[in-house]
This record gives C-alpha cells, structure tokens and sequence, in this order.
C-alpha cells in the first residue's frame, strides 16, 4: 500500500513537469541560444550551455538582435530567404508548449511564401517596441509584433 502511494506520487510529480511542455529559449554563457524544456536556470551542461546568471554580462554583439531595427532586419532577410528557421531565431519561446510553438512556425513557414510588403518599427520606450509586418500578393495581411528586451537582446514575443 505505501509502495503503491509512493509510485502514484511519483507518477503524478513528473506529470506536472510534462504537462507545462513549455519550450524555453535561454542564452548560455558563451552567447549560444539554448533550447530546453527546463527552466533557463536550471539548464544542464550535459549537451546545452548552463543559463546566463542574473546580472550577467550581455550575450556577445551579434549572436541576437541588439536593436529593434536589428530585430526588423533580420525579420526581412528572414522572409526574403524563406528561412522560418531563422525567422523563429527571433522569437522568445518562453512559455510557450511544444505544441503550441509547432503551430506558430508551421503558420510562419505559410506566411513566409507571401512576398513581404513593409515591416513597420513603432518604438515605446527603451525596453519595448512594435513591428508591425504586411504580406501578401491579391491578398494581403498583417501581423504585429510586440518587441522585447530581455537579457540585452531584442525578440519578438509570439
């Protein structure tokens, strides 16, 4: 009876940290983006870079979008390239399900066919902007973009 709580508390403990799913986007201590299930702090070594502490120095220049303009341009050479590879390169995953980020890069895979229009950059404040993004050829459409600062990089939050 005892062995039998312990294993449905053992059962139901680990099916908590399967249900969150949740995919996270970290940046380890050489700049190199990680992509773990586990919380950016609790990133192993064991074949991805430990999480950057807090109060840690930026990831090195180049390695992700210094700017809102940065992140605009990198979005266009994304789309003129029909890459949605490095297009989600641009995205801050945290939070997001396994489930849920397959359907955003199968919707940004489709979208990227259509030849981009404008990416228009409306900035809020140091830590904040806008990009709002047109595509289409008989019909068009548009999809904005929040902007975000988050540990001396740009992303756009899906």
């Amino acid at each position: 009876m005892r062995a039998g709580l312990l294993l449905a508390a053992l059962l139901l403990s680990g099916a908590s940290v399967a249900e969150d799913g949740a995919v996270r986007r970290c940046i380890g201590p050489d700049g190199r983006k990680v992509f773990t299930d586990r919380r950016c702090e609790d990133a192993v070594v064991g074949g991805a870079a430990d999480a950057v502490p807090a109060g840690a120095a930026p990831v090195r220049a180049g390695d992700c979008a210094d700017s809102p303009e940065d992140v605009r341009n990198r979005l266009a050479r994304a789309w003129r390239n029909d890459n949605p590879i490095e297009l989600s390169g641009l995205i801050l995953w945290d939070g997001h399900g396994a489930q849920a980020a397959r359907a955003e890069l199968q919707a940004l895979a489709t979208q990227l066919r259509e030849p981009l229009l404008a990416a228009e950059l409306e900035p809020f404040d140091a830590e904040s902007a806008e990009l709002t993004v047109r595509a289409g050829t008989q019909t068009t459409w548009t999809r904005t973009w929040r902007l975000q600062r988050v540990h001396g990089c740009w992303w756009l939050m899906p």
